[in-house]
């Protein structure tokens, strides 16, 4: 979410001061694209073309739900569940920013601190029982999203590979260690 003032110029139409989500939504409705019902269910974001042609347009508000990840290779997901993750409402930002197995929460009110400089969670325990709640219930819903966890990918990074036989040179000692093999220089 940007909370920024955004101009386009292509358009010829200023809009200031709301709180936005750009993204493909946007470009695909101003390209006049059709998307596939099974493209729309992968998309989370809308269209700022409603904004962009009225900015008193009506524009619900929505969570917002980010989590960095980051758990060990073939390891459970649910050891990252609230590793620098953060929900974020119109009025309230709940961050758990480290990397513990249970969450650290902060609170912050963004309407009347938008530097988020004081944390409130003090002060607001319903707030975050609620945000917090609304966090486990996102998390339990993606967790079928999770298809490639124990895919098993090629020993050599393509990249690497390609590079070397490329420009010289093969993978690194570590490289070389997990894969517990020998690299053949392919360069001549």
């Amino acid at each position: 979410m940007i909370k920024a003032m955004a101009t386009c110029l292509a358009m010829g139409i200023r809009y200031a001061g709301r709180r936005t989500s750009t993204d493909f939504t946007t470009i695909a409705e101003i390209a006049g694209a059709k998307l596939s019902r099974r493209a729309r269910a992968q998309i989370e974001g809308r269209s700022l073309v409603p904004l962009l042609k009225n900015p008193e347009a009506p524009w619900n508000d929505r969570t917002l739900f980010t989590n960095l990840g980051r758990w060990p290779k073939n390891g459970d997901p649910t050891s990252a569940k609230y590793k620098t993750c953060a929900v974020r409402t119109p009025r309230w930002h709940l961050v758990s920013p480290d990397d513990a197995g249970e969450p650290h929460w902060m609170l912050f009110d963004v309407a009347s601190d938008p530097g988020e400089t004081t944390d409130v969670k003090g002060t607001h325990p319903e707030v975050i029982k609620e945000l917090s709640s609304n966090h486990d219930r996102w998390w339990d819903s993606v967790q079928g999203s999770f298809v490639n966890e124990r895919a098993i990918g090629p020993a050599i990074n393509p990249f690497k590979e390609h590079f070397g036989q490329q420009f010289g040179g093969g993978p690194s000692e570590e490289d070389l260690r997990l894969i517990g093999t020998v690299w053949f220089n392919l360069v001549a």
